[in-house]
């Protein structure tokens, strides 16, 4: 090993390229995998058209290693530092390439957005970058071009890319600082139009949450708009919104607590959750109580100086603490719901009587059976690939607790884990709005496997999604898996616990 590492630090003096790919290839093996990483990291940090152009044609292969250690997240993490304005070039066209996959076309233009490389106006604007067939690409190509417009990244003419941008969605244009007032006014118009689809809008939203020049008048009519929805990525944009917070919003929310109260939903304990923060009052769940409070006192709690003491209340605190029903003690609210389990080795070891499988199974089963046959739900296994036990939202009746838990127990839980492609699967369900995710953090298999490609892909996700994840970590003692599990819990809302081995 100490020969590897002599060698390789020789080999990079002249950066030779052509050596490095070699050690790539290579790493299949408890001998070469260490000089395969070891090469594939320094690829990333290697600054010039030659190598960024070794990372696409290698992006595209299968590169597995020893252990299922897939080096492609290190030519995407090459593709996240570029710097040079002949990297920006190379990115772009690659992005818009015939035969590039999605995938790479995905990794391109994020990196884009997040890079510091100039990107020449006439690359951004072609049309195969304007019109994917993915939605998902769309957006994309709408974050890179607003990010790098208003970084001042853009070369040449950028009058062209601008219009563009005014005549998509809306997301890339929100993200410049200076827009005139006819812009701004069709972003308003987008961000309640039928014709975008619902996972733009919620982004839209996401995005005119951090603009100062947005009023509470104009945010209104949006939130009302998000709340008449059944969309999770809507509803949950809302909530952004009315928690900037939006003292108007208050009537808004009391009307969905209304609408959603006695479900025990998600909506339901948002609601009352958002109303409580925004207010400073106690009144729980009961829109009857919002509704006096509001029509007796709601005028003059507007004129009040917003920053008043939030331990001042008015009325009788009433606030109530119920749940459905809980996991390892996590209480969930939700009637559209995924459950995902780590499938891979390390669900074998032991946890108290049996082992970390037999706890997860067991812990899945309580939830399950304290939840009405109304609620829908799925159980997802983390493997080599993702594996369901519907492939769909089902309702929560007897049988289906049944088969979901027949393949539960013949599961071998001997394989790797694809967490990332895991969670987006669930994502995508319909109406899925929360997911119970247990495992240690760890994935080595699937689309990505570094912790910080993970938490950008989902965070990116629960953006146009909304969907909630909670996150139980069953043998997480590593710093790096422990952080993702609490990072993936608390940028969507959710909650992470990790329970007494």
């Amino acid at each position: 090993m100490m020969i590897a590492a002599i060698a390789l630090s020789w080999a990079i003096l002249p950066q030779d390229l052509r050596l490095l790919e070699k050690n790539i290839q290579r790493a299949v093996n408890t001998k070469t995998i260490d000089l395969g990483v070891r090469s594939a990291r320094t690829l990333a940090d290697i600054r010039s058209a030659k190598a960024m152009d070794l990372r696409f044609r290698m992006f595209e292969k299968k590169l597995d290693t020893w252990h299922g250690v897939h080096l492609r997240d290190w030519f995407y993490s090459g593709m996240l530092k570029a710097t040079t304005a002949e990297e920006g070039v190379l990115l772009a066209r690659q992005a818009a390439a015939k035969n590039t996959s999605p995938l790479l076309r995905l990794c391109c233009l994020r990196a884009i957005e997040r890079s510091t490389a100039p990107v020449p106006s006439k690359d951004l604007t072609s049309r195969r970058l304007r019109s994917p067939k993915s939605e998902e690409l769309l957006l994309a190509w709408e974050l890179a071009a607003g990010t790098a417009l208003e970084q001042g990244r853009v070369t040449g003419d950028p009058t062209r890319l601008r219009d563009l941008l005014g005549e998509s969605t809306g997301v890339g244009l929100a993200l410049l600082s200076s827009i005139s007032e006819k812009e701004r006014a069709w972003l308003l118009s987008q961000a309640i139009s039928s014709r975008v689809s619902p996972a733009a809008r919620a982004v839209l939203l996401r995005k005119l949450v951090l603009r100062e020049d947005f009023s509470d008048d104009d945010c209104g009519p949006l939130i009302k708009a998000a709340f008449a929805t059944e969309d999770p990525g809507l509803r949950a944009a809302g909530f952004a919104l009315a928690l900037r917070p939006i003292r108007s919003a208050v009537p808004t929310l009391i009307d969905l607590l209304e609408k959603e109260s006695g479900k025990a939903s998600r909506w339901e304990w948002d609601a009352a959750e958002s109303l409580r923060k925004i207010t400073a009052m106690e009144f729980g769940s009961n829109p009857d109580t919002w509704r006096r409070w509001w029509q007796s006192a709601g005028e003059a709690w507007l004129k009040e100086v917003p920053s008043r003491d939030p331990n001042r209340q008015s009325g009788r605190p009433n606030r109530e603490k119920e749940t459905l029903a809980t996991i390892f003690n996590l209480p969930v609210h939700s009637l559209n719901l995924v459950l995902i389990v780590d499938g891979s080795g390390s669900m074998s070891e032991d946890l108290g009587p049996g082992s970390r499988a037999e706890a997860a199974i067991r812990e899945f089963g309580n939830l399950l059976s304290n939840l009405p046959e109304r609620v829908r739900f799925d159980i997802l296994i983390a493997g080599n690939q993702v594996t369901s036990a519907f492939g769909e939202q089902t309702p929560n009746k007897k049988r289906a607790r049944e088969d979901a838990f027949s393949l539960l127990n013949r599961w071998s839980f001997r394989e790797r884990s694809c967490l990332h492609d895991a969670l987006l699967e669930a994502m995508r369900r319909k109406g899925a709005d929360t997911i119970v995710l247990i495992g240690d953090g760890g994935s080595t298999e699937g689309i990505h496997q570094y912790a910080g490609h993970i938490l950008d892909g989902i965070r990116r996700e629960y953006a146009s999604r909304g969907t909630r994840i909670h996150t139980i970590g069953l043998g997480a003692e590593k710093a790096g898996r422990k952080t993702l599990m609490r990072e993936l819990a608390t940028s969507t809302g959710g909650i992470m616990l990790i329970p007494p081995e």
